[in-house]
């Protein structure tokens, strides 16, 4: 079997990892407010080390801050339950990421999680419902409503939705029926 997992808010905690870039920020003497503003700028897709960039220009900070930047990409933000459940479904099934972003960000955080190991491929993208796959013959996990309604809009049935207390999208509605778990590892597809 298929399964294709999202990366940010499902195997990956994308919230701590922002909020200790702000927090990194703040020791710089920008604020978190600082931040959103020049993140909402930029209307195209999102990567944190143009965004550290334009901090580092605008406020005129030294080339120190863009090296805590980088310390900031590491494994410690996986989710406790990702390597166990990546354990669990690799041997026996496909395992792909099916990821929504910026490339190379996205390639930079999955990269220093030494999680490669365990997926047949990664697939990252602009448009989930657009990619070359079969929809109707694999499972898709993900976090985010709005991504889980264009993939089921695609023809996919089986559909399991991750809802993190601490994810943004947490406490938006799904508008398709779906199976919601609060951890991967409440998760039993055998």
């Amino acid at each position: 079997m298929n399964i294709y997992i999202d990366f940010d808010g499902t195997l990956y905690d994308t919230s701590k990892f922002f909020n200790d870039f702000i927090e990194l920020c703040n020791k710089y003497k920008v604020t978190a407010e600082d931040v959103y503003n020049l993140r909402n700028k930029n209307l195209g897709l999102f990567n944190l080390d143009e965004l550290a960039l334009n901090i580092k220009n605008k406020y005129n900070l030294k080339n120190s801050f863009i090296k805590s930047t980088e310390k900031l990409y590491n494994k410690k933000y996986l989710y406790k339950d990702t390597v166990k459940f990546l354990k669990k479904y690799y041997k026996n099934h496909n395992l792909y990421i099916l990821s929504y972003g910026e490339t190379n960000y996205q390639s930079k955080k999955i990269n220093c999680c030494n999680i490669k190991k365990y997926f047949k491929d990664i697939i990252i993208t602009q448009d989930k419902s657009k990619e070359n796959i079969d929809y109707k013959k694999g499972i898709f996990i993900d976090n985010n409503p709005k991504e889980i309604e264009k993939i089921a809009s695609s023809g996919a049935t089986k559909i399991i939705r991750i809802k993190r207390y601490d994810d943004r999208h947490f406490s938006i509605m799904c508008n398709v029926k779906v199976k919601e778990f609060f951890a991967l590892s409440d998760i039993d597809m055998i």
